[in-house]
């Protein structure tokens, strides 16, 4: 599943694209797009069925917490974000592993588009969806 903030502070300025790649290196894999829009039924069946999800530091996220245990997080976000999502993460059991944004001009959060590396977005995903990965609060 893949979280999409849309024009929310900490979007994914390149959202098509990074959801695209993950498309055509992972087909085996159905990449949904989650949004705040969807009715929160939706939202549930979406989070109870994930087994990765992939998106941008934001409350969108706490929803984890309904997905099953074992779940792998991957998480974008400005170095200067707290790690709650992943220390959630590992009090319900799943697997959480980031990408901290370091760009200078992305780091003021209240108005800030994330510009996610595509190729460091995909490497994460195959070596959390091929390696048993142990937990990790950090980021590097």
């Amino acid at each position: 599943m893949f979280h999409y903030r849309g024009t929310a502070t900490r979007a994914i300025a390149n959202h098509e694209q990074i959801k695209g790649s993950l498309e055509r290196h992972f087909p085996d894999h159905q990449w949904v797009t989650f949004t705040p829009e969807i009715p929160v039924a939706e939202m549930l069946k979406l989070f109870t069925r994930a087994n990765i999800i992939v998106g941008a530091h934001g409350a969108g996220l706490a929803n984890l917490a309904f997905s099953p245990t074992g779940t792998r997080i991957i998480e974008f976000f400005p170095s200067n974000m707290p790690v709650m999502y992943a220390v959630m993460s590992k009090m319900v059991g799943h697997r959480h592993r980031c990408i901290a944004i370091h760009d200078e001009s992305q780091l003021d959060t209240k108005q800030a588009s994330l510009t996610v590396p595509i190729e460091a977005a995909v490497e994460l995903v195959r070596d959390m969806t091929t390696h048993p990965q142990p937990h990790s609060l950090l980021c590097p």
